[in-house]
């Protein structure tokens, strides 16, 4: 009973340890007390002077992940390539990897590219690039693209100690745990627990050795191009490929503009008339109600002259004579007007 108590404690503070390892990571304001790599010689931990004073704990030196790419145009591919690959040996490097292939110009022609990546000492990065260049015969317009990156990973490789330090504590604990144990079951326990603890020790150990290696050793990654199929298509000195580059300049000039106006028009035109709209409107309302000319009515005519009908009436003033109709026999009556 005492041994699974103990365990339980033992266990109980690993898991403790291990949220708390995760705050081992330096702040930002922490990282600058990090020397760089020259550091590494300082004293070791706890070490004292002639006086009695304590000399500061060895500080980790810093690691940086740089790569670095590069785009180059020559005459032959192949050789270039071949003058890569001795340069990282003499350097200490070695080739990760590399191909040679060909692709159809536009002109039809086949010619050969190649691309290849190189590791070689950090410390010697900015070296090998230089001398990578060195292949070129005009820097301003074989060199495509240039580019270096470079990942402090300080900070992850502290809290990997950190971690590795604690799980190292619980092993040797679980270890003194088994050699005291003596039930089956309270072996198993430890067993089990034993194994975690080291597939996690495994685990970080692989992570800085990789961080290690990658800081230790840069990545340069190189494409080769052959001056063969970068070369524009000429027929008798007029070069139609400039033509039609320009072409789909201008149309991408004119394709920019329109995209622009629209812009403004929905961004700064189209509010601002909302805004004016609803203003404007209102005062064209209220000035034709208050100011606009109003129509005259029209006045009933009293002083209208009868008009005589087109043929006389039968009235007391014509009485028709006995026997006669009353309008003529020629004519059908017609309405009076």
């Amino acid at each position: 009973m005492k041994t699974r108590i103990a365990l339980f404690t033992l266990i109980v503070f690993v898991l403790g340890l291990g949220g708390c390892s995760s705050a081992a990571t330096p702040s930002a304001a922490d990282e600058k007390s990090y020397a760089p790599m020259a550091a590494a010689t300082a004293a070791p931990s706890g070490s004292r002077t002639a006086s009695g004073v304590a000399q500061p704990a060895a500080v980790q030196p810093r690691l940086v992940i740089k790569n670095a790419d590069l785009t180059l145009v020559v005459d032959d591919p192949a050789s270039a390539m071949t003058t890569i690959m001795n340069m990282a040996n003499e350097m200490g490097g070695f080739v990760v990897t590399s191909k040679s292939f060909k692709i159809r110009a536009e002109n039809g022609t086949e010619v050969p590219q190649a691309t290849i990546n190189v590791r070689i000492p950090a410390e010697k990065l900015d070296a090998a690039m230089i001398q990578v260049k060195k292949l070129v015969k005009d820097p301003a317009q074989d060199i495509r693209a240039e580019n270096v990156s470079g990942q402090d990973v300080t900070a992850d490789y502290v809290d990997l100690q950190s971690k590795l330090g604690v799980y190292e504590n619980t092993e040797k604990g679980l270890l003194r745990l088994q050699d005291s144990a003596t039930k089956i079951d309270d072996v198993l326990t430890i067993f089990n627990q034993l194994t975690q603890v080291r597939q996690q020790i495994e685990q970080i150990k692989g992570q800085m050795k990789y961080f290690e290696e990658a800081a230790a050793l840069s990545s340069l990654n190189i494409s080769l191009l052959s001056k063969a199929g970068i070369a524009p298509l000429s027929i008798g000195g007029w070069q139609p490929i400039g033509v039609v580059r320009d072409a789909f300049q201008t149309l991408i000039d004119i394709g920019k503009g329109l995209v622009e106006v629209v812009i403004w028009l929905v961004i700064v035109f189209l509010p601002l008339g909302l805004v004016l709209y609803f203003p404007g409107r209102w005062l064209w309302r209220w000035f034709k109600k208050n100011f606009a000319a109003k129509p005259r009515p029209v006045m009933p005519y009293t002083n209208m002259m009868p008009v005589a009908p087109l043929y006389p009436m039968p009235g007391p003033a014509n009485p028709p004579a006995p026997g006669e109709p009353p309008y003529p026999p020629s004519q059908p009556p017609q309405n009076s007007l």
